[in-house]
């Protein structure tokens, strides 16, 4: 439809596209005869019978003009330009509430913006009409900040007795994840609709994240109220009121009879958490520092008390090994001879050297899986030796790279919701994978016994992608969290936390990506299907890290130790945090070689997936071990 753009529809000249959905496409114009800037809404006509359904938006459009509401899109205009229809709407310039979205947020901005539309909701049901697809696209914000509620082209017309659809019931309009379970299956729409899907937006507004993904929907319709409790509670910030998080259960309940049964009453609810008095400002303590003792000032007394014994036994230890060093120092200068003999230290480790690139090789004719050397090519001479502590495992060839002992930042202040707050993070030293886990290393683990086949032999554009030799080199895929684990443990390694995966790949230098802060490019890294599928491991030499760890964002996403928590940088630990104690589903890091979005191969980014479910064509692994 863009091809409108510059045509005079009525009076009305077509100047942009200000957004397209699966029924109409929205154009900003200019009405000619009052001379200013208004919003047209064309409606998608290819698959409808346009002579009924003329008459039906005819109907549609008269009962929207009706709806005059300080806090609703008004519709100021309808009609139909050689049998489409269009509707004129005022033109609001300010943005949409998801503007607004990707971070946590206090549940009182939540409510103040979001009681003016539930009380728009309410005089829209009173007037018959039900909106079904609330979301945050949906709720423009003016230039002075108030929220205006538009897109009510798919609602339903309420007539005295229940009325009839302007859609066939059982289509179940909406968008996927703001969407009614009922609506979802197709029931006659009802204001329990409208009820469940502000529920929706008012948990994404405080959690920054929807509670449920599409595909989640389908296993949520299965649980019963108190497990879809407890996974609406996962999301929220631990600080949030037991009232607050009440009105979210019981507005979310899978049956409908279990929600507010009126708008206003939830209406009543926002206005209610909008006002409501922030708690008195904590006491300030200068004697703790903005950093990790802060954090640690907040744990629980049980945790602070056992840090305390320990803090008392370290002090007792270090008081004995000063007394003895005394003695010890007594003695040496009697012997001086004996300490000369026991105080030669140990040569220096040095790197086995790696072979320059992947090098297939034939694999026995006694079994199918696949084997080549997987080593990558080093960065480069002084990359390689900068460090004496880098080595080779044993047991499948790794290089290993040492990251040394110390702080950095994890996290992104500005970021998404799970991405933040941006913390100092201190870690003792570690080796990680210096590539990802090839298809040859994983057989060996396979002939081995101690790791289960992958779910599929192909890869996105090959059929025998982990049985071809030519394919040895290359990333092992369609791993789930279990095998990853099992591979580590078989090397005598282990999978790396998510900390200790964000130091590897960043540094200290608050990086963005691997590389640096320019932008990617396909000389960097394999994204946004630039190759097609997965590439050899270390194919990108210029996209190491800054300690040399290669392919840290792209070609296939990482397994990582922790349970997914999109809270826990608020109250992580500062030394060596091991992650949250429990969860549903693991962390995935350093997106992969589809990921058309840049967001995603940052180095702060975060998914996550069950770890026993079915793994995927862009899912890998590399472990780390604590100690060499």
């Amino acid at each position: 439809m863009s091809d409108w753009i510059g045509q005079l529809i009525g009076r009305y000249v077509i100047l942009e596209k200000l957004g397209e959905g699966g029924m109409a496409t929205v154009f900003k114009a200019h009405d000619t005869r009052l001379e200013r800037d208004v919003a047209i809404k064309i409606i998608r006509t290819d698959t409808l019978d346009t002579e009924q359904f003329l008459a039906r938006f005819e109907r549609e459009a008269k009962a929207l003009a009706k709806l005059q509401h300080p806090n609703i899109v008004n519709v100021i205009d309808y009609g139909d330009h050689e049998n489409v229809p269009y509707l004129v709407m005022e033109y609001i310039s300010g943005g949409t509430l998801k503007d607004r979205f990707g971070q946590q947020a206090s549940f009182r901005e939540a409510a103040a913006i979001l009681a003016p539309i539930a009380r728009a909701l309410e005089f829209a049901h009173k007037k018959g009409i039900i909106h079904r697809d609330i979301k945050p696209q949906n709720i423009l914000i003016t230039e002075s900040g108030d929220p205006m509620l538009t897109d009510f082209g798919i609602a339903k017309i309420l007539g005295p007795d229940g009325g009839a659809d302007l859609t066939t019931t059982g289509l179940g309009f909406g968008t996927p994840g703001y969407m009614a379970p009922e609506q979802l299956l197709g029931a006659r729409s009802n204001k329990s609709f409208d009820i469940y899907n502000m529920g929706i937006v008012f948990y994404e507004y405080i959690a920054g994240r929807k509670p449920f993904r599409v595909s989640d929907l389908s296993e949520m319709l299965l649980k019963d109220d108190e497990e879809i409790a407890e996974h609406l509670k996962r999301f929220l910030p631990p600080q949030l009121p037991e009232e607050v998080i009440a009105v979210i259960v019981k507005t979310l309940a899978k049956n409908p009879d279990d929600r507010f049964q009126d708008m206003g009453e939830f209406a009543e609810m926002m206005e209610q958490f909008a006002h409501a008095e922030p708690p008195p400002p904590k006491t300030p303590q200068s004697s703790i520092p903005q950093t990790g003792l802060r954090r640690l000032a907040n744990l629980p007394n049980w945790v602070k008390a056992g840090l305390l014994a320990g803090a008392i036994l370290s002090l007792t230890l270090i008081a004995v090994v000063w007394i003895g060093s005394g003695i010890f120092l007594r003695y040496a200068q009697q012997n001086a001879s004996l300490i000369a003999d026991t105080t030669t230290s140990p040569p220096a480790a040095t790197l086995m050297p790696t072979e320059q690139g992947p090098k297939p090789v034939a694999e026995p004719s006694s079994t199918k899986i696949a084997a080549a050397e997987s080593t990558p090519t080093p960065t480069s001479q002084h990359e390689q030796e900068k460090d004496s502590k880098n080595h080779v495992s044993e047991r499948d060839g790794m290089q290993l790279i040492h990251i040394p002992a110390g702080s950095f930042t994890m996290g992104y202040g500005t970021g998404n919701a799970d991405e933040s707050p941006a913390h100092e993070v201190t870690l003792d030293e570690f080796w990680i994978d210096r590539t990802e886990v090839t298809n040859k290393q994983y057989a060996l683990c396979v002939r081995a016994g101690s790791c289960p086949e992958p779910v599929s032999y192909g890869s996105y554009a090959r059929q025998d992608y982990f049985t071809n030799p030519n394919y040895a080199g290359f990333p092992v895929i369609y791993i789930n969290y279990e095998q990853a684990q099992a591979y580590c443990e078989w090397a005598g390694r282990r999978l790396p936390t998510e900390a200790e995966w964000e130091k590897a790949a960043r540094g200290t230098d608050e990086r963005i990506y691997s590389w640096g802060n320019t932008a990617p490019n396909p000389d960097l890294l394999n994204f946004n299907r630039n190759v097609g599928d997965t590439t050899a491991v270390g194919s990108y030499p210029n996209g190491a890290s800054p300690y040399g760890v290669m392919d840290m964002a792209g070609n296939v996403s990482e397994w990582v130790a922790d349970w997914y928590d999109p809270g826990y940088y608020t109250a992580s630990l500062y030394l060596n945090p091991p992650g949250p104690v429990m969860g549903i589903e693991r962390v995935l890091r350093g997106g992969s070689w589809e990921d058309p979005n840049i967001a995603r191969i940052r180095i702060v980014d975060r998914i996550s997936r069950q770890p026993q479910a079915r793994s995927e064509r862009f899912i890998g692994f590399r472990c780390a071990v604590s100690e060499e």
